[in-house]
């Protein structure tokens, strides 16, 4: 609570600073300053009258390889004080809107967005950029993505028209020394012009730097972050400050090493304001939260088993020259050692039919037993929302496994999690990595081997039902299970 008094201190001081400043006589040195206000990427989830929570940033300035997919939007602004190289300590600040398309699971996604990079200094129109970012998930949470911002709209944007690669990758910390906290996220890319050293910056040169960003998620609400933005070193925080309003606050303290005083040109108004204090806002929501369904999943149980092996072929064959013998045999009767003979072909036809008859019903017997076992393996475990912990009214479903399990000491299963669509990519990765998790940790509990469970977690990528719904969000919120090996040679466990 003394944190969020103190940020809220700090905001009035800036807002007080903006009034002073707004009527200042501006010079063109002071307009062609060369400052980011970090608008943080999030990837929150709502829609009109639901807010889950969303999920805290991952960089305070840098990109990062996440974005937004169809459906998806967002506002965000960012607050600065003072601007960079500014003669009288001026506050400024940015607006920022945008959209998603396609979507980066299956062949990319496609986030656009727009700036507006001064609003009380220049005026909200004045100063306007627009940023494109391709982006693609790949398989163990890591993400890559391709991107343009700096797009000037207007003769007053003075952003570097910039293009940037950069990868992503999600770790979860579960199982390693840092279990107490949820997860990591590390980001790294190369781009052109504005992600040079600040020295090539304020002397103009046309040239490529790198940046990189890491975050530690500390629990469900809040991370910390530390950025190289390719010329200042920022160190902040992320947090959801509220339960029910998806609503991120990113503050920072920008240029810890003062690196944006490197090679300073002097001119009228410059001014070395070394570290800065910002505040990234961002918001996001579905725009229609009716998506197209999506095409069908891969089925999550695959098992191959050898059911009793019945040579009916030859069965039926049998009894076939039965039958052709005792026609034959009762045109030709003449005697009764003839009709005898027709009689017993007649017997051995029949005997030959009910070998068959009882051949199929034991065939069909196994069969029905192990399609039951092939059930009780796929039988799906749910989960609460924004939960991991096994419901009690699921720990039957998994209790049912175990003597399969125990009775094919070589099978092999996966455990897939999965989650509604309301969350971050990010966030729902990580939430469907640890459901999967739980359930491992419950059949282990019950005597399985470890070594025998794979997990893999899905987000919100692979839903059973699309709709906007509790009954399908309910549905979406699941953990799968999948034969990985052994599978050939299932048996059905005792009674």
């Amino acid at each position: 609570m003394g944190s969020f008094r103190t940020l809220l201190a700090a905001s009035v001081i800036v807002a007080t600073t903006v009034a002073r400043s707004a009527g200042a006589q501006q010079s063109a040195e002071d307009l062609r300053a060369k400052f980011r206000l970090p608008v943080p990427e999030v990837g929150l989830a709502t829609e009109t009258g639901r807010f889950p929570r969303g999920a805290p940033g991952t960089s305070s300035g840098s990109p990062i390889a996440f974005g937004a997919n169809w459906n998806d939007a967002f506002i965000g602004g960012g607050l600065q004080a003072p601007v960079r190289y500014s003669a009288n300590g001026d506050a400024d600040g940015s607006v920022s809107m945008g959209f998603g398309l396609g979507n980066a699971s299956d062949i990319a996604g496609v986030e656009v967005a727009i700036n507006a990079l001064s609003t009380v200094r220049s005026g909200v129109g004045n100063r306007v950029g627009l940023g494109f970012k391709a982006h693609k998930i790949l398989a163990n949470n890591w993400g890559v993505a391709l991107g343009m911002q700096g797009v000037q709209l207007n003769s007053n944007a003075d952003d570097r028209n910039s293009i940037y690669g950069v990868v992503t990758k999600a770790f979860s910390l579960e199982g390693t020394a840092l279990s107490q906290f949820q997860g990591f996220t590390w980001s790294g890319g190369i781009g052109t012009e504005a992600f040079q050293t600040a020295g090539n910056l304020n002397s103009g040169k046309h040239g490529v730097g790198i940046f990189t960003s890491a975050a530690l998620r500390v629990n469900d609400a809040s991370s910390v972050i530390l950025d190289w933005a390719g010329q200042d070193l920022n160190l902040g925080v992320s947090f959801v400050p509220f339960n029910s309003l998806p609503l991120v606050l990113s503050p920072a303290i920008a240029d810890l090493t003062g690196a944006s005083n490197a090679n300073l040109a002097t001119g009228a108004g410059a001014k070395k304001t070394g570290p800065r204090f910002t505040l990234g806002v961002g918001f996001a929501f579905k725009v229609n939260p009716t998506a197209p369904a999506p095409s069908a999943a891969p089925s999550m149980l695959v098992i191959n088993a050898t059911a009793v092996q019945v040579d009916a072929e030859k069965v039926a064959m049998a009894a076939a020259r039965a039958e052709d013998e005792r026609r034959r045999q009762v045109a030709d009767s003449r005697t009764e050692d003839e009709r005898k003979r027709v009689a017993d072909a007649a017997a051995a036809a029949e005997k030959s039919r009910a070998i068959a008859a009882a051949a199929e019903a034991e065939r069909s017997k196994n069969a029905a037993e192990l399609d039951a076992v092939r059930a009780t393996l796929a039988k799906i475990v749910y989960y609460d929302f924004d939960h991991d912990e096994i419901r009690d009214d699921q720990k039957a479903s998994l209790d049912a496994k175990v003597p399969v399990l125990q009775a094919n000491p070589l099978l092999m299963i996966r455990i897939a999690g999965h989650t509604d669509e309301r969350g971050s990519d990010e966030y729902n990765l990580a939430l469907s990595q640890r459901r999967a998790a739980s359930a491992k940790r419950y059949l282990v509990s019950r005597g399985i081997a470890a070594d025998r469970i794979e997990t893999v977690g899905f987000g919100e990528e692979r839903p059973v039902d699309v709709s906007n719904t509790e009954d399908a969000w309910a549905k979406n919120r699941r953990a799968e299970f999948e034969i990985t090996a052994g599978g050939e040679s299932l048996k059905v466990p005792p009674r």
